[in-house]
């Protein structure tokens, strides 16, 4: 049996097509076929304020995270609201509001993220946003229960927000971990955390991710010995085999990577 290749993707600023015919999809969320002559654009959803986000620079800014359960795309952008979306009816355009499944302020930009655990308690996604708190959120069916959770509430960060990743033993409890790197201004008091425009110290952070109320650890409890260095914006931390690494910045063209394990 074949099985088609098929691609979706987010796209931040531009222009759009209101007629349906799918000719710009700025600001919009598509679904690609690859087929004899090529991808085509099969589907797509561009939001009814498409224009206003365009011109206020509100534009989208993660990945169409989708997700095997439920079956749903999540994505989020500048104008901190989360949507939902139904991978096989994307709703196209809809002048008069949004037709997609659910739609919900998070608080701040989103830049990094949102990430999912299938876990003990069933499908969650995680997200840390500008100017918020880090937020777990669960499903129920094909929608989230805006209320979180669980919480972090310790640090606010700056710029681009905190960028997530996950690691677990598939859905056992308590051995999710949810890693996330980002820079406020706590964690940098000389730039105010302003990796907008500034190079600007950050900070890694690791949580139970079934509990994020205090973290497990953090990089900035030991500097000496852990300091990851300067922000390097929109990274995400990798973990393989045991061990954690980092991107970390260290001048406007160069850096290096920070690996954390274990002690031995």
């Amino acid at each position: 049996m074949h099985r088609s290749t098929i691609v979706y993707f987010v796209s931040g600023n531009g222009d759009f097509d209101a007629s349906n015919k799918g000719a710009q999809t700025a600001v919009s969320v598509g679904r690609l076929q690859l087929g004899a002559s090529g991808f085509a654009l099969m589907d797509w959803w561009t939001p009814s304020n498409a224009s206003t986000l365009n011109v206020q620079d509100l534009d989208y800014t993660t990945a169409a995270v989708l997700l095997p359960n439920p079956r749903v795309i999540v994505m989020g952008g500048k104008d901190g609201l989360l949507n939902v979306l139904d991978p096989a009816n994307l709703t196209k355009y809809n002048a008069g509001g949004t037709l997609i499944i659910q739609q919900f302020s998070v608080g701040g930009h989103s830049h990094g993220g949102p990430v999912y655990w299938n876990g003990p308690s069933g499908p969650t996604i995680y997200l840390w946003a500008e100017a918020s708190s880090l937020r777990a959120y669960r499903f129920s069916g094909n929608r989230l229960n805006t209320t979180s959770v669980s919480q972090y509430t310790g640090q606010t960060p700056t710029h681009p927000g905190a960028i997530l990743s996950l690691s677990a033993d598939g859905s056992t409890a308590g051995t999710g971990v949810l890693w996330a790197t980002l820079t406020s201004m706590t964690i940098d008091p000389a730039t105010m955390g302003d990796a907008w425009h500034k190079i600007a110290a950050g900070a890694l952070f690791a949580f139970d991710a079934g509990n994020l109320s205090t973290p497990l650890w953090t990089s900035l409890a030991n500097k000496n010995r852990d300091d990851l260095g300067n922000l390097a914006k929109f990274n995400a931390p990798v973990v393989v085999n045991g061990k954690v690494y980092v991107a970390s910045q260290v001048s406007p063209d160069g850096g290096k990577i920070q690996v954390y394990g274990l002690m031995p």
